[in-house]
Parts: structure tokens; C-alpha cells; sequence
């Protein structure tokens, strides 16, 4: 009767553990599947012109008041319905995000991915990278 009972629990922890692994393994498989690229400003430059894609500026509007790459969209990060704004974008364009210095583009491009988004970059080092290399 004990040793029924041992090996019950050793089947049991035994199939815990490969649901556990079996979830872990989903979940990094469908990580992995959410990425977008990261862009220098000189990759930027070498396809004006050359690649169809969309610009979007997620910085503040007191931001964009000091300038912004020309061209671009504005979509203001922590505006209260920027979600449903970018959601209304077609996600079988090709994009290129940018904010101030990359933390905010970073997460929107993350965002895009996760909304089923095709092409999505992230503009490395944002405006300031931009207006440095100007």
C-alpha cells in the first residue's frame, strides 16, 4: 500500500514536470517569434528612397516642437489611446519607429509585433542619434 502510494506522487510530479516543460518551451518558441529589428542611423539613410516604408515618431508633442525627422507620422506614446492608434495602422507596411533615444520606440515596436505587424524597426538611439549625424 506504501509503495502505491510512492509511486503515484513519482508519476505525478514526473507529469507536472513535463507539462511544466512543455509550457516553457511554448512559451519561449512564441517569445522568439516576436521580434522586430533594430536599424543604425546609417541603415536609415541608405534607404531613403530606396525601401517603402513609414516613418512614426512616438515622442510627446513638446517633443516634436523641437523637430522631428521629416516625413514621419506622429503618435504620442503616452497619449490615452495610442494603442488603438497604432492598431489602426496596416500592419503589411514596412516601419520605422523612433522617440528621443530608443527606450519608448524599443516597446513600441514590441507592441507592433505583438499586434501582428509584418516589418518593424526601431530606430537605434531615436532622434538624438538622427540629429547627431545631421
Amino acid at each position: 500500500m506504501l509503495l502505491t502510494g510512492i509511486c503515484l506522487v513519482l508519476v505525478s510530479c514526473n507529469q507536472k514536470d513535463t507539462q511544466s516543460q512543455s509550457t516553457s518551451e511554448t512559451t519561449t518558441a512564441t517569445a522568439k517569434s516576436i521580434t522586430y529589428k533594430d536599424i543604425s542611423i546609417d541603415e536609415l539613410q541608405s534607404a531613403f528612397g530606396k525601401e517603402d516604408y513609414i516613418l512614426i515618431d512616438v515622442r510627446t508633442p513638446e517633443e516634436i516642437a523641437n523637430g522631428m525627422i521629416e516625413g514621419a507620422k506622429h503618435i504620442d506614446y503616452v497619449s490615452t489611446d495610442f494603442k488603438d492608434q497604432i492598431n489602426l495602422l496596416d500592419k503589411n507596411q514596412n516601419y520605422v519607429v523612433y522617440c528621443r533615444s530608443g527606450g519608448r520606440s524599443t516597446k513600441t515596436s514590441q507592441l507592433m509585433q505583438k499586434l501582428g505587424f509584418k516589418n518593424v524597426a526601431n530606430l537605434e538611439g531615436g532622434y538624438l542619434a538622427f540629429t547627431d549625424s545631421q
